[in-house]
């Protein structure tokens, strides 16, 4: 019983293997991508403000 556990657990972890190094590299990259934007458009606003409000 417990062989043909674990025989089907291998079986289920195959059908879906780890994602692999590429993938991982992509989803990063577009975090750091979304994350780099929002610093830009923060830096960018207050930058505005601080050049509004020394006027």
């Amino acid at each position: 019983m417990s062989f043909y556990y674990s025989e089907n657990l291998k079986k289920k972890s195959s059908m879906h293997p780890k994602p692999s190094p590429k993938y991982n590299f992509f989803m990063n990259m577009i975090f750091c991508k979304i994350i780099f934007e929002q610093w830009f458009v923060a830096l960018q606003s207050l930058s505005i403000f601080i050049y509004t409000t020394r006027n």
